[in-house]
């Protein structure tokens, strides 16, 4: 019985997978998509999580940011005190 159920979802999803396969979604659809999935996604995080994934997204954007581009976009949004807090490793 359990491999007949298991064997049943499998069809119905290849059923829903094919149907959606048929209509392509419009550029607006597929950004309204997007945003429902990752919304879906967010809500089922926990604050570490979600502290851990913008740490990792946030050292994936400067992984190819030079010493001297860093420093420099610090001392744009911040100010000095910032830098030397961040380099003395006080912040």
């Amino acid at each position: 019985m359990h491999d007949f159920l298991d064997n049943l979802g499998a069809q119905q999803h290849n059923k829903v997978i094919q149907s959606q396969e048929k209509t392509k979604m419009t550029k607006e659809q597929l950004e309204q998509f997007k945003s429902n999935y990752c919304e879906m996604i967010v809500d089922g995080m926990d604050m570490d999580c979600l502290l851990q994934m913008c740490h990792d997204l946030l050292m994936d954007s400067y992984k190819d940011c030079t010493e001297e581009e860093l420093k420099e976009e610090i001392l744009d949004l911040y100010d000095d005190s910032v830098l030397s807090g961040i380099i003395g490793g006080n912040i």
